[in-house]
């Protein structure tokens, strides 16, 4: 089933869009889910591009219809992908939105799950350190009997190709992962960026662990103007440690002074922040502690939400009046101006979801995996624990 669409709901990302997901599947966005390809499948990324099921998708959209796989990209939902694109590459008289044709403009590359932190609320799918304290291993991608959380190599080699051989005609990049200064992917990419195309707009979304002595950055911080950082931090001193496992909090403020003293941060640097069960509180403190350093291009916050049931991380696991609290202390005028304010503040007002109250349970299989001790990072948290074992008893 398909809905009718208004002309400035067109979307241009099957015509210019590629996104690689760690495990060889490929897409126009990171919001979509139509899942065009997967590179497990072809020898041929072109073949993706301009024809199956990708082909399908611009017949839609030039029909006026909105494909089933892109629902979740409304502006209702706090989502605005679709008018982003648009914004980037309008559609009135261009000749490339026709059936069948494909030009890269916009890349959004996660070559793999490389990656050197296991963040509590992430997975082996984008982290190789959680999938080795998982203590899963890298296997044949062909196997179907088992899952795989890293494209192998030949077809990691197809993807790089591909996009070096249409370098040219790329105006913006988005580097996630995994962590993307550590992937050999973009190493080649980014060479190729300042040697042929230096005009292109890059977005590296860094846990800044790697910003020291890397070719990448390097090359990165030769591209004035055109390089823009998203740097990830959810909180402060151990919650910082806890929550981005195994970083430590002195020595991702030593790297963003680093960062600090070879861009404009006003410019330059934004901060990603994710709202979830362990920082609702206390996310607003290190807004206020991250703003207070240095003036900064924006600061983003995402909600973390469990899709097809409430888990641990979701900040509507917490309890009612936990929930209150976080609502009360972000109902501030200069947090509203923030990107992403108003979705976790409606998804906090909705509260219809029944609690399980499974955070518990998670943190203490957390800490005897990782020996560390929740109950003392997050007091406020276990203090409705003995609250709610009460109810239970009555």
């Amino acid at each position: 089933m398909t809905d009718k669409l208004a002309d400035e709901d067109f979307c241009p990302a099957p015509w210019t869009s590629l996104y690689i997901e760690p495990d060889g599947r490929i897409d126009n966005c990171c919001i979509s889910r139509n899942f065009i390809g997967n590179m497990n499948n072809v020898t041929d990324v072109n073949e993706i591009m301009v024809g199956g099921k990708n082909k399908n998708i611009q017949q839609l959209f030039l029909q006026n219809e909105l494909p089933v796989g892109c629902a979740m990209c409304k502006p209702s939902l706090g989502v605005t992908h679709q008018k982003n694109f648009l914004n980037l590459y309008p559609k009135p008289n261009n000749e490339l939105y026709q059936e069948g044709k494909f030009e890269l403009k916009y890349l959004d590359a996660r070559w793999s799950n490389t990656c050197n932190l296991a963040c509590v609320y992430c997975g082996p799918e984008l982290s190789s350190t959680w999938a080795k304290e998982l203590e899963i291993e890298k296997i044949d991608p062909t196997d179907t009997t088992k899952k795989t959380y890293k494209i192998a190599s030949d077809k990691s080699n197809l993807l790089i190709d591909y996009v070096l051989d249409n370098v040219h005609t790329l105006t913006s990049v988005y580097l996630a992962g995994g962590e993307p200064l550590l992937m050999k992917e973009n190493q080649l990419l980014i060479q190729a960026i300042k040697e042929k195309n230096p005009r292109c707009h890059i977005l590296v979304n860094t846990n800044l662990t790697q910003i020291k002595n890397s070719k990448i950055v390097s090359d990165l911080l030769s591209l004035e103007n055109k390089v823009n950082w998203l740097i990830s931090i959810d909180d402060t001193q151990e919650r910082f440690e806890y929550l981005r496992y195994p970083a430590k909090w002195s020595e991702f403020e030593e790297n963003f002074e680093f960062l600090k003293s070879k861009v404009n941060p006003s410019n330059d640097i934004t901060l990603n922040m994710v709202f979830n069960s362990l920082n609702a509180i206390t996310i607003w403190d290190t807004i206020d502690y991250m703003m207070a350093k240095t003036s900064l291009k924006g600061i983003t916050l995402s909600l973390y939400v469990s899709h097809g049931h409430v888990g641990p991380w979701d900040p509507r696991q917490l309890p009612i009046e936990f929930q209150q609290q976080a609502m009360t202390r972000m109902d501030r005028p200069h947090y509203k101006k923030l990107d992403g304010w108003q979705r976790i503040y409606d998804y906090l007002s909705e509260n219809t979801c029944e609690q399980q109250i499974i955070i518990w349970e998670q943190l203490a299989r957390t800490d005897r995996r990782r020996k560390l001790d929740s109950s003392k990072i997050f007091p406020e948290i276990y203090k409705y624990k003995t609250s709610r074992q009460n109810q239970l008893r009555e």
